[in-house]
């Protein structure tokens, strides 16, 4: 991502501050710069995420166990993720767009107290590719304890908490009597995408009209 689209997103992220928009760009452009993996960007899918099963990893030294909680349901509604230290936010960012079954393209955030992680989409939904800026691997973010919040979709913002409930030497170490999810399907629990869904609705028939 160039340093002037990179500015125009965070523009517009930042509410049309132009002074803070400009210095997280450029706060941003230099990591990229520093970061191989961010600048090159990885593959993500864009339309339902993607499972951990049908990816690779480098060998481990552990597991996370992670209880990822979406906010402001009329339910409760979680999943959770067993995941290697040596992925990387980017597929924790695939495998909460799986399980939750989200679907598109969406800017997207990683945030906790000393960092604040973007998943830029820079061409909107016809873009091939996002980029995860920069695209730290668990191992150097995730601790026992610590929780973390992600966002996904920047209009309707679902918002949730990540919490870091174990490490594990194997995913075998998991109990089979551990819930692994609770809840329905997020378009259904949440207010604002039941609201969103009957405006589409509404416009399908428009478009049905004409």
């Amino acid at each position: 991502m160039r340093q002037d689209q990179l500015f125009e997103t965070l523009v517009a992220l930042m509410g049309n501050d132009p002074f803070t928009a400009h210095r997280l760009s450029s706060l941003t452009a230099r990591r990229f710069k520093a970061d191989k993996k961010a600048l090159e960007g990885r593959e993500i899918n864009q339309d339902f995420g993607e499972s951990l099963e049908r990816k690779t990893f480098p060998k481990p030294s552990c597991y996370y166990q992670l209880k990822v909680t979406l906010k402001d349901t009329s339910a409760p509604c979680w999943r959770r993720i067993i995941i290697p230290d040596t992925a990387r936010l980017s597929d924790l960012h695939d495998e909460i767009k799986y399980r939750f079954d989200y679907f598109g393209a969406r800017m997207a955030q990683f945030y906790w107290p000393k960092e604040r992680v973007y998943i830029a989409d820079t061409e909107g939904e016809t873009c091939e590719e996002y980029m995860l800026v920069p695209d730290y691997k668990l191992s150097d973010v995730l601790s026992v304890g610590m929780r973390l919040n992600y966002t996904f979709d920047f209009q309707y913002f679902y918002e949730h908490t990540i919490l870091v409930e174990k490490e594990l030497k194997s995913p075998d170490e998991v109990s089979k009597r551990l819930a692994m999810e609770k809840g329905e399907d997020p378009y259904v629990l949440h207010g604002d995408f039941k609201d969103y869904d009957d405006d589409f609705d509404d416009d399908l028939e428009d478009e049905d009209d004409k």
